[in-house]
């Protein structure tokens, strides 16, 4: 397995698409990922250089990211596009997937410590959607100590 930092790309649109569409049924359109084009960094994991997992960690503006630790959206499919930045102080991670035949211990806390690495002192957060990464983001923030499991919340 290998793990690879980028800008988010338009070459990449597709190839998460049909990640996305594999894994959740996903009925968004691939037009939705222009968000994060230029705009986001990705983390792929890529076996025999096919992408069998991803990263997206995204500049946002100040308001979404008060609005997101506030409480103000239950997930992020009606997020205004205005709130991707190309530069901010505030990130948005998205969305963490690899593909189920491919994961392996501590694979998403080694994607996220890599993403990490490029976003030093920045604020970040998060939306977690599923049971699954309710545990995860639980996890990892008491890995790294930034909160306890009362401060995770999800619906």
């Amino acid at each position: 397995m290998q793990l690879k930092i980028q800008n988010f790309e338009p070459s990449l649109i597709k190839p998460i698409y049909q990640l996305d569409k594999t894994y959740y049924g996903t009925t968004v359109k691939p037009n939705w990922y222009c968000r994060y084009v230029n705009k986001a960094k990705i983390v792929l994991c890529l076996k025999n250089n096919k992408i069998v997992g991803y990263l997206i960690i995204a500049n946002i503006s100040k308001k979404l990211f008060c609005n997101i630790t506030n409480l103000k959206f239950s997930g992020d499919i009606n997020f205004n596009s205005a709130d991707f930045l190309t530069k901010s102080h505030y990130c948005y991670l998205p969305s963490i997937l690899i593909l189920k035949q491919f994961r392996q211990p501590n694979l998403p806390l080694i994607m996220i410590n890599m993403a990490l690495k490029h976003i030093k002192n920045k604020k970040i957060c998060a939306i977690c959607v599923s049971n699954e990464g309710t545990s995860m983001a639980k996890r990892f923030l008491n890995f790294v100590g930034k909160v306890s499991n009362s401060q995770v919340y999800s619906n």
